[in-house]
């Protein structure tokens, strides 16, 4: 524990690991502000010993960040299709809020290939339950 706003830990072991969750459980009542290499790591190399609270504040730090302008936004909606895979209704809503979100980021001249990528995205899932398009839909 660090006792006060800035502190130090010894590591064990050999060197620095390759990721770290400074947020176990995804309880803490506090925001993380990652790096986009901290952010990655979460997701490429961290993402399956993660539970489904720590997937979920990662996938929100990533979208936080990017509404500030310290992430990319395609990194920011890389962790949709993961929560996706997830399957739980909490996993599903946040991965539904995540691109609604940061949807206002997104430049006119990338919008026809955002709105492809959402379709993309969620097609398959919306077809499955049925939300399928009709001719009268306008």
């Amino acid at each position: 524990m660090l006792d006060g706003a800035e502190g130090s830990l010894a590591l064990a072991g050999k060197g620095c690991p390759r990721w770290v969750m400074p947020n176990v459980n995804g309880r803490g009542y506090y925001r993380m502000q990652l790096t986009a290499a901290q952010i990655t790591a979460l997701r490429d190399e961290a993402w399956s010993q993660l539970v489904w609270t720590e997937r979920l504040v990662v996938g929100s730090t990533a979208a936080t960040e990017a509404r500030f302008g310290k992430l990319p936004l395609q990194l920011a909606l890389s962790f949709v299709p993961k929560l996706l895979a997830g399957g739980d209704r909490f996993a599903i809503q946040a991965a539904l809020d995540r691109p609604l979100a940061l949807e206002s980021l997104v430049a006119a001249d990338q919008r026809a290939k955002y709105e492809a990528w959402f379709r993309m995205t969620f097609g398959p899932g919306a077809a499955k339950v049925g939300m399928v398009p009709k001719d009268s839909d306008d």
